[in-house]
């Protein structure tokens, strides 16, 4: 597996949980007929929560890619010393992490599923709204729609790295 997808499945993952746990969450604490500044203050925490949890599963994603380099390098190689497997370790990262023009495409592509699904939770939203579901439903349904879109970019990008454009 190639370091975009695993970044992809890192990204997706992270995502994925925001989601399930603002799900649980708002289930439990959340009545259908909360008040719209109660379920807006909800979703501008999961915002800020799901950004850090962005940040710190990225970083983590980052030491442990490394620290597996590393692992297989001196499984390879048992004579080298710690110095020799750090430069192949910084080696092996910048030429995998180079953006190509396959990089760009993969991203480009995604980008579009996202904005498909993000899209068309909004417009589920709205006839929500239009069909007379209470103003929270169609918040929550829009929320959702963003984290799926999200979701669904992770998915398109494994898929394009393993089928190719």
């Amino acid at each position: 597996m190639t370091y975009q997808e695993k970044r992809s499945i890192a990204s997706l993952l992270t995502g994925a949980g925001v989601l399930a746990a603002y799900g649980l969450y708002a289930a439990g604490r959340l009545p259908a007929e909360a008040g719209l500044k109660a379920t807006a203050s909800t979703m501008l925490a999961f915002i800020g929560i799901s950004i850090a949890a962005a940040i710190v599963i990225q970083i983590a994603f980052h030491i442990l890619y490394s620290v597996e380099l590393a692992v297989r390098e001196k499984m390879q190689n048992q004579a080298c010393d710690d110095e020799e497997i750090g430069e192949s370790v910084k080696r092996t990262i910048g030429a995998e992490m180079v953006d190509d023009e396959m990089n760009r495409q993969v991203e480009l592509k995604a980008s579009r599923a996202m904005a498909a699904v993000s899209g068309a939770g909004f417009l589920a939203g709205l006839a929500a709204l239009a069909l007379g579901y209470a103003p929270t439903a169609m918040l929550n349904i829009q929320f959702a729609a963003c984290y799926l879109g999200w979701i669904a970019e992770g998915c398109a990008q494994i898929y394009y790295y393993r089928k190719g454009i």
